[in-house]
């Protein structure tokens, strides 16, 4: 036992079959039969198979077992702790002071008055509580107000000549107790857009008493729950989620034998007034009600023709919790109706769809629509058509920008008229293919500021900490298919957020979901579909557990370190990771650190646990002790020498830079130096340089500095305290006009922009091929539904692993359909084993990860979209990019396609 210092006897058993006979019968009129075969005196266990057939050749097999004796094996899966006089399907939840009454059950091995039996039973909640042994099998505790909101309840047997158990009980705490009623109520039945709303607010107590409490109120559209992107709250189960027991495994003296061969767009609103305030949230609001329980809240809604629905959670201060929502309808008796796509491209010829809806319209009602804009210089004239209808208005040429329309409505006369005005706006771009460009400098620097024809953010910090803002921006951007990319991406954006002062939402959409490459065992996955990676799982732990589900992630972990027929190397991986999600394993990480025999990456990765639990003089011995055995200098350079290979010496000598940043030893620049001039497969590994970088910046001392800046004559003087960053976001002609002036400290400049991409600009990759095909073909019509397949062909040359493969969809299509991980319920399998669905579809893009195998070198691509609107559209180069050398893809045709 590697953790406890000891020899412990472990047992194997093989199991040897021999044939006991077969026997043929005939089952009587109702289908029974009786059978019976000789059993030895021995007391062996028996697999006894029952097969049936009919005159047509069927046959139905069944397998069951049979002894004369209790197989000791499974003496713990009949064994049960249960409430007493409970059967195992009854829910068990308790008040706080009530009685918890359980037994332990163990019909196979029998109990005797006098034998000897004793039962040990232990409370547990985020660590052991108690422990009592006693002779009887009932136990009796109070459920305590520290017992919310559950414990665990363990109890172990001792027959005299083994243990049976630990068996376990689980005691909820009955949060009915303190649900709170949470009444809404509009304040009409039906609201104009625009108009102010207010809803009403009671809480009560679960025995129906009005009660004090704090209310926070949220108002979001109704469509967002229809499609799953929203959902109500549940305050109370969240106030009282499971805790863990605490108790990360338990081992018996009496091991049990192990057998080596195993066993057997809302377009909608107004009414006369421009309707052009378009939103999906327009609530989010605390308020306290009064000790009546009742309060009030009024916002004012947008333009859109929808149902709001108001979400109030509500919580005491005696920790009573509930909520309760209501929907607050928006409508008009006559409204207008426009399909446009969010974004064009300049080479697009869009044909808007508009229609006219309401309840004072009748189907044969006559309506006039006009269609009018100022950016596009443009006007339909009037349209003449009929309430429901739906009417295409060709746009003009495209300009690069924002275009705005406004569409008008009219219908009836005199008292009977009614009308609608609709603006909306959507932009135009030359192209989709964009790449983030980044620059540093330090100051002083006489050399112009790069940055694109667009919007350039500028950042200003102190030296040391602006050196790492390319390689941050540049990981933000990225956003590949595999897990790790994923991570990085959304840690190195979390970074430039809290360390830098960037905006949010200035590096584009983020299109990760951890959820996708998390596996049924817990464990993460570098591909959505791939199997669980437990070292990429433990250097997620590390790194950014809040990206994952951090509870079942620590349990594939948890199950990694108890599983005895697991590597050590693996185990120690596991009890990093642990150490990465806080768990309470410092005493087993001091007692791996302790042992001799592990290897260099063992003792790496215990040393990064170590500093993740705050164990600095631990995590800085391995460190220390590790340069001083394996680290080598080579000028500004360090590595450690480790392995026979170029990756190996790679891989340990970025972990020691992770180490030494984590605990900022001046040494882990020299090392992380080698690893960025000696990258592993012509890249660095994301999740190391994410460890370093993240190590490196909560160590780097404060440095207040000053400095000014001009733009467009206009001098301003800048003091950066407490490691603060200044961020500028300017245009081409104020970038050119910029000056930054170093008053104090040391000064970094890091500018960042977004630039197009000719496919030209590409060099061919020679090693991948990349096609695309439409069905249906030719023109498409407006209610089809199109799939397009990229088929994508590697060479004998092209690296292993998974290649990115974006598609952009014309402005007149939506992508739509299953993702990678979708699985037919009824069979289990994905729905065509040889094509590869998108992982991601977002917008216009859709993203694969097209992974070749020995045996298939060809793949096909596939995803579906709908139709939009109709009109004749670019559509741009599919790119398939290479992963052994940056600027190298394969590309599809510039195409167009016509939707009539």
């Amino acid at each position: 036992d590697f953790i406890e210092k000891k020899a412990v006897p472990t047992y194997e058993e093989t199991l040897d079959e021999r044939d006991a006979g077969s026997v043929r019968v005939k089952t009587a009129a109702d289908g029974t039969y009786k059978a019976s075969i000789p059993a030895t005196t021995a007391d062996h266990d028996y697999q006894v198979i029952v097969t049936v057939g009919d005159p047509d050749g069927h046959v139905a097999k069944l397998t069951t077992y049979a002894n004369r004796h209790p197989w000791s094996r499974y003496e713990a899966r009949n064994a049960t702790l249960l409430a007493t006089g409970s059967n195992p399907n009854d829910a068990q939840t308790f008040g706080i002071g009530d009685r918890v009454d359980v037994t332990m059950h163990d019909p196979v091995t029998k109990q005797a008055t006098g034998d000897g039996t004793r039962y040990l039973f232990f409370v547990a909640q985020r660590g052991l509580r108690s422990a009592t042994v006693q002779s009887a099998p009932r136990f009796v505790t109070t459920f305590g107000r520290t017992a919310a909101p559950n414990v665990d309840i363990g109890a172990v047997r001792f027959t005299g000549h083994g243990y049976v158990g630990t068996l376990h009980f689980g005691a909820r705490f009955r949060t009915e107790d303190r649900r709170l009623q949470v009444d809404l109520s509009p304040g009409a039945a039906r609201y104009a857009p625009g108009a102010t709303a207010t809803v009403n607010v009671r809480t009560r107590t679960s025995s129906g008493a009005p009660v004090a409490a704090t209310v926070v109120l949220r108002a979001v559209d109704e469509k967002l729950f229809s499609i799953g992107a929203a959902q109500d709250d549940d305050p109370l189960n969240e106030l009282y989620a499971s805790v863990g027991s605490g108790l990360v495994g338990t081992y018996v003296s009496h091991r049990n034998p192990r057998a080596s061969n195993g066993e057997g767009g809302d377009t909608t609103g107004g009414g006369g007034d421009d309707r052009e305030d378009f939103r999906d949230s327009v609530l989010f609001q605390t308020i306290t009600t009064g000790s009546d329980g009742r309060g009030a809240v009024s916002f004012k809604v947008s333009d859109d023709l929808t149902s709001w629905r108001v979400n109030a959670a509500a919580i005491t201060s005696r920790l009573e919790a509930g909520s309760g929502s209501v929907l607050v309808p928006v409508g008009l008796p006559f409204f207008i109706d426009a399909t446009i796509a969010p974004e064009y491209l300049v080479a697009d010829r869009p044909t808007i769809v508009v229609r006219t809806f309401g309840t004072d319209l009748k189907a044969d009602d006559a309506v006039t629509l006009e269609v009018t804009s100022t950016s596009l210089g443009f006007a339909s004239g009037p349209i003449r058509t009929t309430a429901f209808a739906s009417v295409g208005v060709p746009l003009p040429e495209l300009h690069e920008g924002i275009e705005t329309l406004t569409i008008s409505a009219t219908t009836g006369t005199g008292a009977g008229a009614r009308t609608d005005r609709l603006t909306r706006s959507f932009s135009v771009v030359d192209t989709r293919l964009l790449r983030t460009r980044t620059n540093y400098v330090q100051l002083p620097s006489s050399s112009a500021f790069s940055g694109g024809d667009g919007l350039t953010t500028v950042t200003v910090s102190d030296a040391s900490a602006g050196r790492y803002l390319s390689l941050l921006t540049q990981l933000a951007s990225d956003d590949g298919a595999r897990l790790d990319s994923g991570v990085a991406n959304g840690a190195a954006r979390a970074l430039l957020v809290s360390r830098y002062g960037s905006a949010a939402d200035s590096f584009g959409p983020q299109t990760f979901v951890a959820s996708r490459y998390q596996g049924p065992d817990g464990g993460l996955a570098v591909l959505p579909y791939a199997s669980s990676d437990l070292e990429l799982s433990a250097m997620v732990a590390i790194v950014a557990p809040d990206q994952v589900n951090r509870s079942r992630l620590g349990d594939y972990l948890r199950n990694v370190l108890a599983d005895t027929h697991e590597t050590r190397e693996r185990q120690m991986f596991a009890l990093a990771g642990l150490a990465g999600l806080g768990d309470p394993v410092l005493t087993a990480i001091r007692s791996a650190a302790a042992d001799g025999e592990l290897t260099i990456r063992e003792r790496l990765m215990i040393g990064i646990g170590a500093a993740a639990l705050g164990d600095a003089a631990t995590a800085r011995s391995i460190a220390t002790k590790l340069v001083a055995a394996h680290g080598e200098q080579l000028g500004q350079e360090a590595r450690l020498r480790v392995g026979s290979s170029a990756a190996d010496i790679t891989e340990a000598t970025a972990l020691m830079a992770v180490l030494g940043a984590a605990l900022g030893d001046q040494r882990a620049p020299r090392f992380w130096a080698y690893v960025e001039a000696n990258p592993a497969s012509d890249r660095l590994e994301v999740l190391t340089a994410i460890a370093y970088v993240s190590g490196t910046l909560d160590h780097l001392a404060v440095q207040p500095a000053s400095f000014a800046y001009t733009v467009d004559g206009t001098r301003t003087v800048v003091e950066l305290q407490r490691g603060d960053a200044f961020e500028l976001g300017l245009t081409a002609a104020q970038l050119g006009s910029l000056k930054i002036e170093r008053l104090a400290g040391t000064i970094g400049v890091a500018t960042s922009w977004r630039e197009p991409v000719r496919p030209a600009s590409f060099q061919a990759d020679p090693d991948v091929t990349l096609s695309r095909s439409v069905t249906p073909g030719g023109a498409i019509g407006t209610a089809d539904l199109v799939r397009v397949d990229l088929s994508i062909t590697f060479g004998p040359q092209t690296a292993s692993g998974c290649h990115q493969v974006t598609e952009l969809a014309p402005s007149g299509l939506a992508p739509i359909g299953s993702l990678a991980n979708w699985i037919d319920p009824d069979s289990g399998e994905a729905p065509d084993p040889g094509v590869v669905m998108p992982y991601d579809q977002t917008g216009s893009r859709v993203s694969f990860c097209a992974e070749p195998t020995p045996t298939q070198r060809t793949l096909v691509l596939r995803y579906y979209a709908r139709v939009v609107t109709p009109g004749n559209y670019a559509w741009e180069p599919a790119i398939a990019e290479s992963q052994s050398q940056e600027g190298r893809a394969a590309l599809t045709p510039a195409t167009t396609i016509a939707i009539r």
